[in-house]
């Protein structure tokens, strides 16, 4: 728009939330002290939404803006609101404070900017698009991107942005209907949107011949790796005791043969052998038993998964049908 965002602002500081007294007027008898205090409630939430603004926080300065004009509403106000809306690319937010302002603002405002507001609104009906929705029961509630917009039927088609619109229609006792959909700018489309009654659907499905129980995926660890490392840790644990304790006989019989005076060679041979064979065994043993330990916390920690099959079995009740399941 031609008119400098800032400068816009700095007017409707002044104007829409500063209290407006003639030069030789005085407060009027009675003026209590509470709406003093909410009109400087509303200066502050003003100048925050400013500063949040000028610093690109334009969530911030939507949420100061709302609670200024709460305050004290004032259409000028409008214009900040549509403008927050521009920068947040919520033109349809946009175009509807846009008219409001020109609405309520009327022959106050000046022509130039009328002209100004007026090319910016064609600018925004060319990014927006007209969705007419055909809803086959009456008093259900309409939501465009999680936003609630009325109750079916709608007398005019919903405004959204150009983009995906997720659709969700909802009413008690009925299936809600959720779709997804793409639209251009200035497109004018029609949604047929048909809603079925919860038991209905129930009992057709369950009328059908080759109807089947539906069943669950249901993930659960698999603790089968964990205790298959956890034995083999034991096992091997138990064999490195045994080869150990052979080891330490093995060392003590060599000790003894070689302090007997004279010595005999072949004695004293297989003896180290015997040693040298134990202490072997008890180093493979227990690196094998480290391995398995560390093998067992790691699955004891992090199981794998598998998954289990349970059946989804559908019960009436005195309201209509319930789902259980087995878990």
């Amino acid at each position: 728009m031609n008119i400098p965002a800032l400068a816009v602002f700095l007017l409707s500081l002044v104007m829409a939330v500063s209290p407006c007294h003639s030069q030789d007027s005085s407060p009027p008898a009675g003026a209590s002290d509470d709406a003093q205090s909410v009109a400087d409630r509303a200066r502050t939430h003003f100048e925050r939404g400013v500063e949040h603004y000028s610093a690109g926080n334009y969530d911030a300065a939507l949420a100061e803006f709302q609670r200024t004009q709460e305050l004290r509403p004032n259409y000028k106000l409008l214009f900040n609101l549509a403008q927050v809306q521009v920068e947040r690319h919520d033109n349809v937010a946009a175009l509807q404070l846009f008219s409001e302002y020109l609405h309520k603002g009327g022959a106050n405002i000046a022509p130039e900017r009328v002209t100004d507001i007026e090319q910016e609104l064609q600018r925004l009906r060319e990014s927006v698009a007209e969705l007419t929705l055909q809803i086959n029961v009456e008093g259900a509630r309409i939501f465009v991107n999680a936003a609630p917009v009325g109750m079916s039927p709608l007398r005019e088609p919903v405004l959204v942005n150009a983009g995906s619109a997720l659709i969700r229609v909802e009413k008690g006792g009925y299936a809600p209907f959720v779709e997804s959909v793409n639209i251009a700018g200035a497109d004018r489309r029609q949604l047929d949107v048909t809603l079925e009654p919860l038991a209905a659907a129930t009992l057709e499905a369950l009328a059908q011949p080759d109807f089947k129980p539906r069943t669950q995926i249901l993930p659960v660890p698999n603790m089968t790796p964990f205790w298959i490392s956890l034995g083999a840790t034991l096992v091997l644990g138990g064999a490195t005791a045994t080869f150990g304790v052979l080891s330490l006989g093995a060392h003590a019989d060599q000790v003894e043969l070689l302090a007997r005076y004279p010595g005999r060679p072949s004695e004293l041979r297989a003896a180290g052998d015997r040693l040298q064979t134990f202490a072997v065994l008890t180093d493979v043993s227990a690196g094998a038993t480290l391995v398995a330990g560390v093998a067992a916390l790691y699955f004891a920690l992090s199981p794998p998964e598998r998954t289990e099959t349970a059946p989804l079995r559908v019960s009436a009740t005195p309201t209509g049908f319930m789902l259980a399941g087995a878990f």
